[in-house]
């Protein structure tokens, strides 16, 4: 605060204990200041305020990092379901290699046999069935929030 400032201040506190008022405008709105700093304040916080505000915050990072974690298994789920089909087209072509390159056959055997045992649609539907889950909680909650 600069020299100005200090004496604006003092002044406006000597005009608020005297009850006189100011010509000077800095002078009123130090004035404006005290009495809003000498007024009770209109809504009374609870002794616990912080302590809940904090566990609220702490409760959505945790959510936050289930759900990070959740979005990242179901993406490595979608990529794996979709190489899977994406494999009956991917086929010939790996298959014309393994023509020149015997490894390249033997190993595309292998992950025919392979992927013919997974149960793809059940995988498919769990994935699902979790992704509507966490769509419908993100709605629901957010909904919650806004009324």
């Amino acid at each position: 605060m600069n020299k100005a400032d200090t004496q604006w201040q003092d002044q406006a506190e000597q005009a608020e204990r005297s009850g006189a008022s100011s010509d000077n405008p800095e002078v009123e709105r130090y004035r404006l200041v005290l009495r809003a700093l000498g007024k009770p304040t209109v809504a009374q916080l609870p002794a616990d305020f912080a302590r809940s505000v904090q566990l609220k915050v702490i409760g959505n990072e945790r959510r936050a990092a289930f759900e990070d974690g959740l979005v990242t298994v179901l993406m490595l789920v979608m990529v794996i379901v979709g190489l899977a089909v994406a494999f009956p087209y991917i086929a010939p072509i790996v298959s014309t290699v393994g023509d020149s390159l015997p490894i390249a056959g033997s190993a595309l055997s292998a992950a025919d046999s392979a992927l013919s045992n997974v149960p793809w649609k059940t995988i498919l539907a769990a994935s699902l069935s979790i992704a509507v889950a966490m769509a419908m909680e993100r709605f629901f909650t957010r909904s919650a929030q806004l009324a």
